[in-house]
């Protein structure tokens, strides 16, 4: 069974950051801090960090990657997850970055026994991306800031399979604005 916490991000603008646990392990879906003057952290402390199997980047705003510092101030030396447009946009840089290639979207990535993921365009900003995740018997769907009327970005959406989600994230932060595609072209 999984135990999900919500750091931040739920009812506010920014500190998306999404702790999933079972059986002792964990991931974190975004790591991001509150977009006002403080840049105020999620809910994140060092007992959560000491249990991450891997970390699930969405895209490159702050909102979604500002407490990525933490998680290094504390001693996170396991995978970060991104696209490759993501890791470029970031103004720092971690050693323990993993970039997943083009080719790769729709196929399933192994991390480990008990971890894999799948990945998609969200259209949000380049390089932002979506993840169907299969942490030991559980299958996550996570996406930060999904758009499908952009004209000038992707946004695609996963394969069907016989197995549904177990848990769904989808950060519909944006939802109520409609991207103008002439005024953006």
């Amino acid at each position: 069974m999984l135990n999900v916490e919500i750091l931040g991000g739920v009812g506010e603008y920014g500190r998306n950051c999404f702790y999933v646990e079972t059986e002792g392990r964990a991931i974190l879906l975004d790591c991001g801090v509150m977009n006002n003057h403080e840049k105020t952290s999620p809910d994140l402390t060092e007992a959560h960090v000491a249990k991450l199997d891997a970390v699930f980047i969405s895209h490159s705003h702050i909102d979604h990657v500002g407490a990525l510092p933490l998680l290094e101030q504390w001693g996170y030396n396991g995978q970060l997850f991104m696209s490759k447009m993501t890791a470029q946009q970031l103004k720092h840089t971690y050693e323990n970055i993993t970039i997943f290639q083009p080719e790769s979207m729709g196929n399933w990535l192994t991390i480990s026994d008990n971890l894999s993921f799948q990945w998609g365009f969200s259209g949000h900003v380049i390089g932002s991306v979506w993840y169907k995740i299969r942490f030991l018997e559980e299958v996550i769907f996570f996406s930060g800031d999904y758009v499908v009327d952009s004209y000038l970005l992707k946004a695609t959406l996963p394969t069907e399979d016989d197995r549904g989600y177990d848990l769904a994230f989808i950060d519909s932060g944006h939802i109520e604005k409609r991207i103008k595609n002439v005024e953006v072209l």
